[in-house]
């Protein structure tokens, strides 16, 4: 594709753009790099509103985000994973991390809006709600899509940091919300009360949460909760947070913002021998070879 604009985001992740993709556009931009600890879990970390009135092709080459791209007006084509999906307006096109993806102009215009979302806990939800095949929706009520879209845009451009549980929480609903419509007429997605429950474990990893009070949120013993947890996420609800605290953990020591006191106190462990002791258990290294080594942490896990 000749006359090529390249855009590096980093060493390994860059986009690829039409010079003609950047005239006759309106671009709408809130961004908010949120608060601890919902920013390390999930976070919107931006909301993007465009226009387009000219043809154009664009190309995201490992791409290191999630994004949530919603056609509200025109038609735009997609390819990922060599599939292409034409997606029209109301339907929703889902670009998961770590994948590259072509996009070309349908027809010479369109609009949008964008959530781009980060976070520690991406690929454990997309696991959960069983998303990894998931490219294009089109949901039954694509409005109120659009109004969860633009609430999550209007909290970021207040940023305030009291309204970051909510941003947190509509965020979990923008995915659970996306699965259910994904899932539709085929295996059934966790029931609602257990994906409040997981977003409650996950806005609070730092602290300790026994089995009877979790179940007790949503009116069950601690038996059935379990049994929930096996059905769904098939695994204990014991093993389902220590699996999250220490795939955050893994995340925060590779980043190396945070000594590893801070971290072990962040994600409630009593001290830094017992977080060392269960980081060793789970990943089969310290975290202090992680942080130099995080290749041989990523391999092993």
């Amino acid at each position: 594709m000749p006359g090529n604009l390249i855009i590096r985001n980093s060493h390994f992740s860059y986009d690829r753009t039409d010079p003609e993709s950047r005239r006759d556009r309106n671009v709408a931009t809130e961004h908010w790099e949120g608060t601890l600890p919902f920013s390390l879990a999930l976070w919107p970390a931006m909301f993007l509103e465009r226009t387009q009135e000219t043809g154009f092709w664009y190309e995201h080459v490992n791409y290191e985000y999630a994004a949530l791209e919603m056609v509200l007006d025109g038609e735009i084509i997609y390819e990922q994973q060599d599939e292409k999906a034409t997606v029209r307006a109301g339907e929703i096109y889902m670009i998961h991390p770590g994948r590259s993806l072509m996009r070309n102009a349908g027809n010479p215009h369109y609009w949008k809006i964008v959530l781009i979302f980060q976070g520690g806990m991406l690929g454990s939800l997309t696991e959960n709600l069983k998303l990894e095949h998931c490219l294009k929706v089109s949901p039954r009520d694509p409005d109120s899509f659009e109004m969860l879209f633009r609430r999550i845009g209007n909290l970021l451009a207040r940023r305030l940091p009291e309204s970051a549980p909510e941003v947190f929480s509509l965020s979990m609903e923008c995915f659970s919300r996306l699965a259910a419509e994904f899932h539709a007429g085929s295996e059934p997605v966790p029931p609602l009360s257990l994906k409040k429950l997981l977003a409650l474990i996950d806005a609070n990893l730092q602290e300790h949460l026994p089995v009877s009070l979790l179940a007790s949120e949503i009116g069950m013993s601690a038996g059935g909760l379990n049994k929930l947890f096996r059905k769904h996420l098939h695994c204990s609800v014991h093993d389902y947070v220590i699996r999250k605290r220490m795939t955050l953990a893994r995340q925060l020591v590779q980043e190396g913002h945070l000594s590893l006191k801070e971290i072990a106190g962040l994600l409630g462990f009593r001290d830094s021998l017992y977080f060392s002791a269960a980081f060793k258990k789970r990943f089969g290294c310290s975290p202090s070879v992680c942080r130099k080594h995080p290749l041989i942490v990523n391999r092993k896990s």
